[in-house]
C-alpha cells in the first residue's frame, strides 16, 4: 500500500516576488509539516512580478529557487502556471492574445522540466 505525500500550493502563502518571499514562504510551509511544494510559475499580473515567471527566470534563479527548496528538504510537487492570474480559468479559454499564452505555457513547462517536476 503506497503513502500520500502532503503538499502546498505555496501561493495561499502570499505571492512570491522575490528570493526573501519563497524563504518565508518555505519556512511556514516547514512548519506546517508538508513535504512538497508547488510552486506559482508566471506573473500574477502586470502589477506584481513572480520570481519564477520564465521571461525572467534565467539559469542562475532557478538554481537558487532549487537550492533554497531542498535547503528545507521539500519536494516541488508541481508548479502553476494560470496565465489569467489567481482567478480565471487558467488563460487558455479566451482566443485574444492566445498565441502569446500558449508560447508563455511551454517556456513554464521547460521551466517545470528543468526544475525535476516530472509532471
Amino acid at each position: 500500500m503506497s503513502t500520500f505525500k502532503i503538499s502546498l500550493a505555496i501561493w495561499s502563502l502570499g505571492k512570491t516576488v522575490s528570493l526573501d518571499n519563497l524563504k518565508k514562504q518555505l519556512t511556514l510551509a516547514k512548519e506546517i509539516g508538508v513535504e512538497g511544494v508547488q510552486l506559482w510559475a508566471v506573473d500574477y499580473n502586470a502589477d506584481a512580478s513572480c520570481l519564477l515567471d520564465p521571461d525572467r527566470c534565467d539559469a542562475k534563479c532557478r538554481k537558487e529557487v532549487l537550492e533554497l527548496v531542498e535547503s528545507f528538504s521539500l519536494e516541488i510537487s508541481g508548479f502553476c502556471a494560470q496565465l489569467s492570474g489567481m482567478k480565471g480559468l487558467g488563460g487558455l479559454d479566451d482566443p485574444e492574445g492566445l498565441e502569446s499564452r500558449v508560447e508563455k505555457t511551454k517556456k513554464a513547462l521547460k521551466l517545470a522540466s528543468f526544475m525535476g517536476s516530472s509532471i
